[in-house]
């Protein structure tokens, strides 16, 4: 099942989007005003998405340590 999941990952980063890059001028395309406002709020969406799955597989973790001290007590 991991090495599914790794396949799985690294097919997915390989075949993105052409809009998921890691700058809003990249984000944005051509270099028009609206363009760039709009890679700049998918930048922003992207970065926010990221630290928020951060975040919660850090509380995750912290709650499944949590569980097995307290099934072992």
């Amino acid at each position: 099942m991991r090495l599914a999941k790794k396949i799985f990952l690294t097919a997915g980063a390989l075949f993105l989007p052409a809009m998921a890059w890691p700058c809003a001028v990249c984000f944005g395309g051509k270099g028009m005003p609206m363009g760039f406002y709009r890679g700049f709020f998918i930048a922003v969406v992207v970065t926010l998405a990221i630290t928020f799955t951060l975040i919660g597989a850090i509380v995750r973790t912290v709650l499944k340590i949590e569980k097995r001290r307290e099934a072992q007590s």
